[in-house]
């Protein structure tokens, strides 16, 4: 925006698109790109009969230059910048960020399933990636954030790995009395 302090728009008059003012020659106006963020659900392994099929999420949202993501995106609604939502194998949510900032938004999202690990190595694990890039979090931690500016893009994957239990069997007869 040109001009003065007196002249700035009211934040409530602030669109998704950004003017520029050329003296007495009129004005031309171009929308900002959008951002998305999608978020990915990957199940590898056979869990079988018992085990979860459909997973939840908590996503939290935040405008960089303060206040939070309100109303519904994409089927999620965002109260006080946080919703929830559930996700299948092999299914993806997508959320597109409106650029009312240039500043962006600052995103975490993750997965709240409680998922039953075994010391032994089997049961589940959980690996999370955004944008291709394998994310470092606390044991217990399956979540990841960052910040998606106008035109950007992040792409975040969480990837559940059921490792199947094994056993070994030992069959033994015995035998009693005249074998002849």
């Amino acid at each position: 925006y040109a001009g003065n302090r007196d002249n700035l728009p009211s934040e409530e008059s602030i669109s998704d698109k950004f003017e520029i003012y050329h003296g007495n020659n009129g004005r031309r106006s171009a929308p900002l790109p959008s951002g998305t963020l999608s978020i990915t659900k990957q199940v590898e392994g056979n869990p079988g009969a018992g085990e979860p099929t459909a997973f939840t999420f908590e996503i939290t949202a935040n405008y960089v230059n303060g206040g939070n993501v309100t109303g519904t995106v994409n089927g999620v609604t965002f109260t006080n910048g946080v919703g929830t939502f559930d996700l299948k194998a092999g299914e993806t949510k997508i959320f597109p960020i409106q650029p009312i900032t240039q500043d962006g938004v600052a995103w975490s999202v993750k997965e709240t399933e409680e998922l039953t690990s075994h010391p032994d190595g089997t049961g589940w694990s959980t690996a999370v990636s955004v944008t291709g890039e394998t994310v470092t979090a606390g044991e217990d931690e399956k979540s990841a954030s960052g910040t998606l500016t106008p035109g950007g893009s992040e792409a975040v994957t969480f990837t559940n790995t059921y490792t199947t239990p094994t056993g070994t069997l030992t069959v033994r007869k015995d035998v009693a009395g005249d074998v002849n």
